[in-house]
């Protein structure tokens, strides 16, 4: 009798459990982003130190989501990175050498908005320009 109700019991579970509808969509959470690395290149184009993007010299400005890592790559002097708002990455300064190359990533707790900031050029003691000035877009 003890046998019976066992199996009878895990009959009905299996029943009910592959009764139900199985869900056709489901829909995605438009709060979930995967985090995109943006990447900026600082060097110089015919004699004007300026940030751009590795495949287009004319863009600048990023627009990232909170949580996006961005990336600069520095060729022909060590600089620093200045920024307005101390909460988007964590700190207002940054320094990278030549050569070298430093990401940062957008804080979850940064306020939307567009951020001017400057990338002053130790060697030359000038600000690189990008799109004038540099710009990062949070939304």
């Amino acid at each position: 009798m003890k046998t019976f109700l066992i199996f009878n019991s895990l009959l009905l579970g299996f029943c009910l459990l592959f009764s139900s509808p199985i869900p056709k969509t489901f829909e995605v959470n438009e709060e979930f982003h995967r985090p995109v690395v943006h990447r900026l290149v600082v060097k110089k184009i015919n004699e004007e130190w300026r940030v751009v993007f590795p495949d287009d010299e004319n863009q600048s400005d990023i627009i990232a989501n909170k949580g996006d890592r961005i990336r600069w790559d520095v060729e022909g002097s060590a600089v620093t990175l200045s920024f307005p708002d101390p909460k988007l990455f964590g700190n207002a300064t940054f320094e990278i050498k030549d050569g070298r190359n430093r990401t940062l990533p957008v804080l979850r707790t940064a306020t939307d908005g567009t951020y001017e900031y400057e990338v002053y050029i130790q060697v030359d003691g000038v600000y690189a320009r990008g799109q004038s000035p540099p710009r990062i877009i949070i939304r």
